[in-house]
């Protein structure tokens, strides 16, 4: 069995909320513990999840943040309270995806088959059936961090990648301690290619293709985050191509 917790940022979802949660008990290799950090949302969330604490107080843990710190405040905020905990792995997760009930046992038989690799992901696909290859992406340019998406007939077998979403990515502890946790300073849009851009440094990501999560929400885009889109790509450009230079 695999020893892990999951982190699952929210934010107005209660729903989805719901849905993603009820989905992580229905896995046949279920998590010790569910920590779900709360935003700071303004719909009926709180109050579900004060519910569901009463109901599985050893399995889920309900944080709710004053403000509305991002993905990027919420995923530290959350693999900072799992790296308190005694968990060998973390998983991450956002509000708008649900998982397969075998995801984890699909990941826990990769972790056994693949002992060096320190991080793994599974498949998003959309409501469709069809996969959503900008969740899992090649880098193909170090230097200008120019990227691809990878082909959906890649996805047939396991294979390696450089850059993902946070939905359905499972990390090793030792990994987090070693390369940190996520930037808060980018609050949301890039966070998560920044922090994958640090894993890939420290080890392989393999995507096990056959563990599925269903991504049941995708944003219209919209001013606000346009701007933290075209910020972050700016910062993380401009550290990773400096960081090259300097190697080189």
């Amino acid at each position: 069995m695999l020893n892990y917790a999951v982190v699952l940022v929210t934010y107005n979802q209660q729903e989805k909320l719901l849905a993603c949660l009820e989905s992580l008990q229905h896995q046949n290799c279920p998590a010790k513990r569910i920590i779900v950090v709360d935003n700071g949302s303004t719909d009926d969330t709180g109050v579900a999840m004060l519910n569901l604490v009463q109901k599985y107080p050893e399995q889920i843990q309900y944080v709710r943040l004053a403000t509305n710190r991002g993905c990027a405040g919420g995923f530290h905020k959350g693999l900072r309270l799992a790296q308190q905990q005694n968990f060998k792995w973390i998983a991450l997760s956002t509000d708008d995806i649900t998982y397969q009930s075998d995801f984890f046992n699909l990941l826990a038989q990769a972790v056994h088959k693949n002992p060096t690799v320190q991080c793994f992901s599974g498949s998003v696909y959309q409501s469709d059936g069809t996969v959503e290859t900008s969740q899992r992406r090649k880098l193909l340019n170090h230097a200008t961090l120019t990227q691809k998406d990878i082909a959906a007939k890649r996805y047939s077998n396991e294979f390696y990648l450089d850059l993902f979403t946070f939905r359905g990515i499972l990390l090793k502890r030792e990994l987090i301690q070693d390369i940190g946790l996520p930037n808060q300073a980018y609050f949301t849009q890039h966070t998560d290619t920044e922090y994958a851009l640090r894993i890939r440094k420290r080890t392989k990501i393999l995507n096990v293709s056959k563990a599925i999560v269903h991504h049941t929400n995708i944003a219209e885009p919209n001013d606000w985050k346009n701007y933290y889109f075209v910020r972050n790509q700016i910062l993380v450009c401009k550290q990773y191509w400096l960081f090259v230079n300097c190697c080189w």
